[in-house]
């Protein structure tokens, strides 16, 4: 989301819009997978990052149209609501090249749709996302972005939430604890200082929420039953094949 704008820049109403999307229809509809839902940004299979005390983040439209009334966004005669003269509309740009996403964006456009929010798709090539970053036109969007590739994603993370400018990341979102605590886990060699400040910064994303994470994507690999010694690289970076055995 670009925070910059009205409707994204108070948290409570980014909590709001949060709670009205069923992200676990999602994950068992699209995903095929229920326990894909994301209530925050990192997995439970980054257990260095994931906040594991969190609360699950359901679905609760009632909850959401409490809250964005008490915002001051009240529903107008169109079913969509108004604060200060301004609609709470926005266009979500998403991509084609992984076909779960355009799916995905229809439900968030229903979803929002039902506690009186206006959206409208616009699907293009990946190209679509950095682009509207870069020339400031991205209202909000609809893309997947992976941190488990790599043994430690702090550089992944700091480039998405701690620069005034990003391709991929939380767009005009600044939190100088977050910084802050990015640039002492770069000085840091001490494991459980580093524990205690990845924890910290998971904490912030999960209570600020500058991107609204939906699904986990899970790797999923097939093996024939011809084939024994399979083991799977997490970082998607070997394929091990030396192991590989023919039954």
């Amino acid at each position: 989301m670009n925070l910059d704008r009205p409707e994204f820049r108070d948290k409570e109403v980014r909590k709001a819009l949060g709670l009205a999307l069923n992200r676990e229809g999602m994950a068992r509809s699209i995903m095929r997978d229920p326990t894909v839902a994301a209530p925050q940004v990192f997995a439970p299979s980054m257990p260095g990052w994931h906040v594991a005390a969190s609360e699950p983040f359901r679905q609760d439209q009632a909850a959401a149209r409490r809250a964005l009334d008490a915002a001051g966004w009240a529903v107008g005669a169109d079913g969509v609501r108004t604060k200060d003269g301004r609609r709470l509309a926005f266009e979500l740009i998403s991509y084609t090249s992984r076909p779960e996403i355009p799916v995905a964006a229809t439900v968030v456009q229903a979803d929002l749709k039902a506690v009186g929010v206006d959206v409208a798709i616009r699907s293009a090539e990946w190209t679509i996302v950095p682009e509207a970053q870069k020339d400031g036109s991205l209202q909000a969007a609809l893309m997947s972005r992976g941190y488990s590739l790599v043994a430690d994603p702090i550089p992944l993370i700091l480039a998405d939430f701690a620069r005034d400018r990003t391709e991929w990341g939380a767009m005009n979102w600044r939190n100088d604890e977050f910084r802050t605590l990015g640039r002492t886990y770069l000085a840091t060699f001490e494991e459980a200082d580093r524990a205690r400040l990845r924890k910290r910064m998971a904490e912030i994303l999960l209570d600020e929420m500058p991107v609204m994470p939906l699904i986990w994507t899970p790797l999923t690999v097939a093996v024939s039953k011809r084939v024994e010694n399979v083991v799977i690289d997490p970082y998607e970076m070997r394929y091990l094949i030396d192991r590989v055995r023919f039954r």
